[in-house]
């Protein structure tokens, strides 16, 4: 990750490379763009995936164990 002199905050430099931070000042979980992307078209094909179930898929597909 980059971030630049213009870059107020860690989120700043965060948004500007494709990830959503979860939380506005000291974020320590991130979301892809495009994995947003791809839950909105799944879930506009099948509007009963649930945000959980699609998270544990992705666990399931990098390997690691899911946590709440």
């Amino acid at each position: 990750m980059t971030i630049l002199s213009t870059d107020k905050f860690v989120t700043s430099a965060l948004v500007r490379q494709g990830v959503i931070p979860c939380s506005p000042i000291t974020p320590t979980v991130g979301i892809s763009v495009d994995v947003l992307e791809l839950y909105r078209i799944t879930h506009l094909r099948s509007p009963h995936l649930l945000v959980q179930a699609f998270v544990k898929t992705l666990c399931d597909l990098q390997t690691v164990s899911f946590q709440k």
